[in-house]
């Protein structure tokens, strides 16, 4: 039922998928949307952390001060 705790595995599930989209969202914040900074920043590979923020709907041009595009 709604009331009983969640399983292990989808608390666990759900805690990480709030956990990545919070760290992603204060490295884009951080470095004002400049995603190779970001990239850096994580240590992930160009394909993983695109792939990230797809997966958790965000766009780093959302974090830029003036809102604009850079290349990928």
């Amino acid at each position: 039922s709604a009331s009983e705790p969640a399983s292990y595995v989808d608390a666990r599930r759900a805690a990480m998928a709030a956990f990545e989209r919070e760290y992603l969202v204060g490295l884009l914040r951080r470095y004002a949307g400049d995603v190779q900074r970001a990239m850096a920043h994580a240590r992930v590979s160009r394909a993983s952390f695109y792939r990230m923020l797809r997966a958790n709907d965000l766009r780093a041009s959302e974090h830029r001060p003036d809102g604009q595009r850079s290349a990928p």
